[in-house]
């Protein structure tokens, strides 16, 4: 493999540690001296128990100094109901025809290989988002939306329509739970 000129790496990791730009470096590009082209997309998914010290996005980006010759764009995302930390770090020009997991922390940019989106948050998605996600991907065929919020639907005379509720686990928080039994026993459904 130290021969190799172009890599392409594409991988989702779940364990104790985000890999960033150090662990790239350390384990694959010191090992690959005639490596000219490297494109990569990779998110890390790691257990999150409300931490003191939590990495933000500059201190992912600033993992990257040494990669002089690409752009590299990351987004790092803290989940407390579900306990996780999502990080998604990718070369840029984006190569993929699938962009998964876009949070409300989406760094935006022009994606014009993207046929397929999916949408992921704890936190309801606002209007400009969506705005933001039509400008970002213009050719996209497919959007998938993953919201793990309880959530009512409003006809325009402003009476509710549904109640739905999606949680990150089975059981899901107390809270949770109460909140969803008692949003669904005050909902009506007439036209």
């Amino acid at each position: 493999m130290s021969n190799l000129e172009k890599l392409c790496l594409y991988f989702v990791g779940h364990n104790k540690l985000i890999v960033d730009g150090n662990e790239l470096e350390k384990n694959i590009i010191n090992h690959m001296t005639k490596l000219k082209k490297f494109i990569f997309n990779i998110r890390s998914i790691i257990p999150f128990h409300n931490q003191i010290n939590l990495l933000s996005n500059e201190d992912i980006q600033y993992t990257f100094r040494n990669f002089k010759d690409s752009q590299v764009i990351s987004c790092i995302d803290y989940f407390p109901e579900a306990n996780a930390c999502h990080c998604h770090i990718y070369s840029y020009p984006y190569t993929l025809t699938y962009y998964n997991d876009i949070t409300n922390n989406f760094p935006g940019g022009l994606f014009k290989c993207v046929r397929e989106v999916s949408l992921f948050d704890e936190r309801p998605f606002e209007h400009e988002f969506f705005l933001q996600i039509a400008q970002s991907f213009p050719f996209m065929k497919n959007l998938s939306l993953w919201c793990h919020v309880l959530f009512i639907l409003y006809k325009p005379s402003g009476k509710a329509l549904n109640t739905r509720g999606r949680k990150r686990n089975a059981s899901g928080s107390e809270e949770t739970r109460k909140r969803a039994s008692a949003s669904t026993s005050t909902t009506t459904t007439d036209e």
